[in-house]
């Protein structure tokens, strides 16, 4: 099954709406961030073992004054702003806050989390404030539930609970809030893709998204035909299709890092959600430096022209169709040949 539908929330042509900067990273190679990810704390309340989060020590948090600081220096240039972790967000109880001064200051916000402490006064706060509100269940029941978060019935319960607030949320206010829920897939958690899609219709959520463990190759598309099969206008199944089809680079450098970027809950700066907490990785401490100092430093360029070398990046990565559109845009525009004739 091919996801290539250009109004998909994943589709990363996305970039062509902001062309003035992919012509400023062309003249200059270089160019302030369209979106940044924060982890507002490394701290979580489920228990994955497979979760990224689990390489951070000590665990710490965000202050609101800190989030603040950076969305000030950020707000100029940022377009969107994305709560995620590292940890669970709303084990930080500054989170909300951040997210309304966030939006306050005109940037679009996104929210990921594992949906467990969405209350319903927090439910409120997020579809008020966010433009997308996403919720990490990865299962189709309790058992499931447990085998991924590490956490049984009772828990699960409580997503499926935040989940409804989430939709009763929109309901009443309106809005154009998206709410949507991610599961991801191997061969044992392809049984319930199906029943997860139809449970997930039933609560009212606008789609559903499907992506692997990191490096897990186990072939969904059939399981993913078969989900497809429910949608319709208000309900849409989202394929994280490049981290599914790719083997291997088709390029040197991922030039989509000159355009994201991640900020850790330790206060340091990271290419991406694979890199944050890797030694070696961190462009920059804002705990110490501005961002743009940090941001126009040979250090942080050398990171990125360089981070395709380590021994375990994954190559089905979630940027990769945009890191490989850059780079022939790249090669066109300082070799390419006939360039009058397209």
């Amino acid at each position: 099954m091919d996801d290539k539908n250009n109004l998909s929330i994943l589709n990363q042509s996305k970039i062509f709406a902001h062309l003035d900067r992919v012509y400023e990273w062309i003249k200059t190679g270089n160019v302030l961030p369209l979106s940044m990810e924060i982890d507002s704390t490394n701290i979580c309340n489920s228990n994955c073992s497979n979760c990224a989060g689990n390489r951070f020590s000590p665990q710490v948090s965000l202050s609101l004054e800190f989030m603040k600081d950076v969305i000030n220096q950020l707000s100029p240039f940022l377009k969107g702003l994305v709560f995620t972790g590292g940890g669970e967000p709303l084990c930080n109880n500054f989170t909300i806050d951040a997210v309304i001064y966030a939006k306050q200051k005109g940037l679009d916000v996104g929210f990921i989390t594992n949906g467990e402490l969405i209350t319903e006064k927090i439910a409120e706060k997020l579809v008020e404030n966010c433009s997308w509100v996403r919720v990490s269940v990865d299962a189709a029941d309790e058992k499931d539930y447990l085998l991924v978060h590490g956490k049984g019935r009772d828990s699960y319960k409580k997503v499926l609970e935040g989940i409804g607030f989430l939709i009763n949320a929109k309901k009443k206010f309106g809005g154009n809030c998206t709410i949507g829920a991610a599961y991801l897939t191997n061969e044992k958690l392809s049984k319930g893709m199906f029943s997860f899609s139809k449970k997930m219709k039933q609560l009212g959520v606008d789609y559903v998204q499907f992506r692997p463990f990191h490096f897990d190759k186990f072939n969904v598309d059939s399981e993913i035909g078969e989900c497809k099969k429910l949608e319709n206008e208000d309900f849409k199944v989202e394929v994280s299709r490049m981290r599914y089809d790719k083997n291997e680079y088709e390029y040197p450098v991922a030039y989509r890092d000159y355009f994201t970027t991640v900020l850790a809950a330790d206060g340091k700066l990271y290419p991406d959600c694979f890199t944050r907490g890797m030694r070696g990785y961190a462009l920059g401490d804002l705990n110490h430096d501005i961002f743009e100092e940090i941001w126009n430093s040979e250090k942080k360029k050398e990171i990125i022209e360089n981070k395709l070398k380590m021994k375990n990046c994954p190559v089905m990565c979630r940027y990769d169709s945009l890191s490989n559109l850059l780079w022939n845009i790249k090669q066109v525009n300082e070799g390419g040949k006939h360039l009058s004739f397209v």
